[in-house]
Parts: structure tokens; C-alpha cells; sequence
């Protein structure tokens, strides 16, 4: 017998087919729904800290006109810089491609983004628009 409304999901073993359900032997296996799904995987970073920190330094130093130390003079990348970041820091294009997830979802930098704002190359030279 197996009922969701609140109360023990039960399940029923006889001890041999012709014996009567007074004898059965009652088991409960969960008390709630949720107990019954497999346990959720632990969710894996995209990246570590250090070495998303250890990439921006790096960038930092050779473009400093693209990735600046101030805040307030961060400028929008161009569509598909990630490609050139994987060549660049000799990286995994996945690697180059998370790298650019987790500096383009920053605030200041989504804040930056607004329509018709200039999108630059790694040089530090105007490709596009928003």
C-alpha cells in the first residue's frame, strides 16, 4: 500500500504466497516523497578563485587598456575574445570561455554594458557596439 498524503509510504513482504495479509511484515521505506529521490551531486566551480584571480592579473599586466586597475574605467570585450584569451594565456578555450562568464557577470561590469557602449579588443581598440 503506498499513499503521498502526509503519511509513511509502506511496503509489504509476505513471508510466503499463501499466507494471509495478517501476516505480513510491514517495512517503511520513506516517510516523505523527497526521500525517495536520489541525492542531489554536489555542484563543481566553474573555476577556482586563485586561478580566475591569477588569469586576471596576468591580463592585466600585458593589456592593461582592456582589463584596467581601476574599477570605474572598465571597458566592454568584443563577441568572441575568449578565443583570443585561450591563444593569448595558452589555455583551454572551455577554460578562456568561463574565464569571460565570471568577468562578464561582474556588477560593475553588467552596469557598464548599456546600449550603444563601445565593445574593444584585447589591444585596447573599438570593434563594435553594444
Amino acid at each position: 500500500m503506498t499513499k503521498t498524503s502526509g503519511r509513511p509510504i509502506l511496503k509489504l513482504k509476505f513471508s510466503n504466497l499463501t499466507s494471509l495479509p495478517k501476516q505480513a511484515e510491514v517495512t517503511t521505506i520513506a516517510t516523505k516523497p523527497q526521500e525517495l529521490l536520489p541525492e542531489p551531486k554536489p555542484k563543481k566551480l566553474l573555476m577556482e578563485a586563485e586561478e580566475y584571480l591569477n588569469l586576471l592579473n596576468q591580463l592585466k599586466i600585458k593589456y592593461p587598456k582592456t582589463f584596467p586597475e581601476k574599477k570605474e574605467q572598465i571597458v566592454i570585450l568584443a563577441l568572441g575574445i575568449h578565443k583570443e584569451l585561450a591563444i593569448t594565456l595558452n589555455i583551454s578555450i572551455k577554460k578562456a570561455r568561463v574565464f569571460c562568464r565570471l568577468y562578464c557577470s561582474r556588477k560593475i561590469y553588467v552596469t557598464a554594458r548599456i546600449s550603444g557602449a563601445k565593445r574593444y579588443d584585447l589591444e585596447g581598440n573599438i570593434v563594435g557596439e553594444v
